[in-house]
């Protein structure tokens, strides 16, 4: 009888077991071939998953801290405006009622200008177009610190109630306000 590869006519015919044994061994090789494979593949998409989220967690960590020093930047500044019309209204209220008392708050408003400025230094210490803006906030807030003691030595000196009209009627203290202004509204925008 004739014998064909994979097909036996003959009931009393069996293959070779080492043929069988190879065939099976080859099956078993080359699933756990694919399962091997499949697994390899999942960890690897595991692993890149674990890449992009890392680094886009590094992204917005570097965006929050972006976001919250311009909010340190502007909270600083508007503190030093707050500051400077607070000093201001205080020199113009001694100026007015001759009040000593006037004067607590006066210094207490200018040590927290400076500390303000401080603060607002070391944080545009990184940008030169704001430590520019900065060294003309410093000057403005000198200048007009020195209108209002300029109003308190009036006061104080007894120059009369005519000094004091010509003092506040020059605007200067005002002028000097504004120019304040508009430099922390370009320090903020810049931020």
């Amino acid at each position: 009888m004739p014998q064909r590869d994979g097909c036996v006519d003959d009931p009393h015919y069996t293959s070779a077991p080492g043929r069988d044994r190879g065939r099976q061994s080859l099956v078993k090789m080359l699933i756990q071939h694919k399962i091997q494979t499949g697994f390899g593949v999942a960890l690897a998409f595991l692993f890149l998953t674990g890449v992009v989220a890392w680094w886009s967690e590094q992204q917005n960590s570097e965006a929050f801290r972006s976001v919250e020093h311009t909010y340190q930047v502007i909270d600083q500044v508007e503190d030093t405006l707050t500051g400077v019309l607070n000093f201001a209204m205080e020199s113009r209220g001694f100026a007015i009622t001759g009040n000593e008392e006037r004067l607590q708050p006066y210094q207490a408003w200018i040590a927290e200008v400076q500390k303000s400025l401080v603060t607002v230094k070391q944080l545009t210490q990184d940008n030169p177009d704001q430590q520019r803006r900065f060294a003309a906030l410093e000057r403005l807030v000198q200048e007009r610190r020195s209108v209002a003691d300029e109003v308190i030595k009036l006061r104080r000196g007894g120059g009369g109630d005519a000094e004091l009209r010509r003092s506040f009627a020059s605007g200067t203290g005002d002028k000097i306000m504004d120019e304040i202004r508009q430099l922390i509204n370009e320090m903020e925008d810049d931020e």
